[in-house]
């Protein structure tokens, strides 16, 4: 017989009886049967010798039908305002247990929905209806639970992700990394909230990028318009094709079996892998490299502007780039007092783009002329100059190698 309800909590009484169905200690309690013809045995209900609680804590069964659909466990609402299908959240006061509607300014401690009709309810209520829960509610832990939600983020599509709209308790369809409380099983394309069946499933949702990438447990492709920073980026040996970043990047380890690109600032703190080719476009930071193959350098040669110290019909050439490059010049074949030919400046190269400070430039000399004579540089950000304490030869071809590094 029923001895006492409480909310929605049901007291049992359950006779015992003395059987061997049930394991060592416990006697059965109750038979379950089926009503078809002869009754069979389900399974048993067992209670401990003294009949004061169930035995165990468990039911033995061949099967067990639950006509709800998710499993739930019981919250304290201390506003008492949360409904069925509210997107709820954890509440920020100190003490566990409690939960509010969620919304933007909580969003980071999203938890769950407000269960309907749950299968399964683990309700923190004692057998005689006592709990220290205030104002119980039931959230999905897992499985299909009815939810609030709205188009404000655009139409809703069967299995996308939900998070937290503007309005406290009603999802919206994430586009972006957020938390989020599950997988739409039904569309929406509608106005005004409603409740839509949803997969509950509390976690913290990548993005679409990054979503979108994953094949069978295997990055084929990463396209991120951000920053990407993290303390442990690792993708190993999944990146098939390529990794695109837009903005800066943060990188502890990285494996790319692929292409990398990024076009903002990089800083590698640890390990960079790219099995195929690394395209920066802008400033990047490494601790050390360590390079199997060969290093090669690329972009738009200099601009190199001959002195008046080189002479009449001097000419020169340019090739290479800000990194590494030559540049040639043959000396005039004579020599006139608005051109002569004397040491000092004789050639001076202006980088693309600047360095953020003035570099090391590194001179080769590529040829006899080239080194017999004594020369030297001045590097600025934007560039150097080539001197040389010697006179040039007229009509002579002087040709060194630079590199420059910062």
């Amino acid at each position: 017989d029923f001895a006492s309800t409480d909310g929605n909590t049901a007291i049992l009484k359950i006779p015992q009886k003395a059987s061997g169905s049930c394991v060592s200690g416990g006697v059965e309690g109750l038979i379950i049967q089926n009503a078809v013809g002869n009754p069979l045995t389900q399974g048993h209900l067992c209670i401990d010798s003294a009949g004061l609680k169930i035995y165990a804590n468990q039911i033995t069964a061949s099967s067990v039908n639950v006509t709800g659909t998710d499993v739930a466990e019981n919250y304290s609402d201390p506003s008492n305002t949360i409904e069925p299908g509210d997107l709820v959240a954890l509440l920020d006061n100190g003490s566990i247990k409690q939960i509010e509607k969620a919304s933007l300014t909580n969003s980071s401690r999203l938890f769950g929905v407000a269960a309907t009709s749950p299968g399964m309810l683990l309700s923190g209520i004692g057998e005689s209806g006592i709990t220290d829960l205030i104002n119980p509610k039931a959230i999905a832990l897992s499985g299909r639970s009815p939810t609030k939600v709205s188009t404000e983020n655009g139409n809703i599509a069967v299995g996308d992700y939900l998070t937290v709209s503007s309005v406290p308790g009603v999802a919206m369809r994430a586009t972006g990394p957020s938390m989020v409380i599950g997988r739409a099983l039904e569309g929406y394309d509608g106005v005004g909230v409603v409740k839509i069946e949803v997969m509950a499933q509390n976690f913290y949702y990548a993005g679409a990028n990054v979503v979108d990438a994953m094949q069978n447990g295997a990055i084929v492709n990463i396209t991120v318009s951000g920053g990407i920073s993290g303390s442990a980026l690792q993708v190993i040996n999944s990146i098939t094709e390529t990794l695109e970043v837009s903005a800066g990047a943060e990188i502890w380890t990285l494996h790319v079996s692929g292409s990398a690109s990024f076009e903002g600032v990089v800083d590698i703190a640890s390990n960079l892998n790219v099995g195929g080719t690394l395209k920066v476009v802008g400033m990047a930071n490494f601790q050390s490299i360590t390079v199997e193959g060969k290093i090669i350098t690329s972009g738009t040669a200099p601009t190199a502007v001959l002195a008046a110290t080189t002479g009449i019909s001097a000419a020169t050439t340019i090739s290479g780039n800000d990194v590494a490059g030559n540049i040639s010049y043959t000396a005039g074949s004579e020599s006139l007092p608005a051109n002569p030919l004397t040491a000092g400046e004789q050639v001076s190269l202006t980088f693309n783009s600047a360095y953020s400070a003035g570099p090391r430039v590194v001179l080769t000399a590529k040829n006899s002329a080239s080194a017999a004579v004594r020369y030297y540089i001045d590097s600025t950000a934007s560039g150097f100059k080539l001197y040389f304490l010697d006179t040039p030869l007229p009509s002579t071809n002087y040709s060194f190698d630079y590199l420059v590094v910062q």
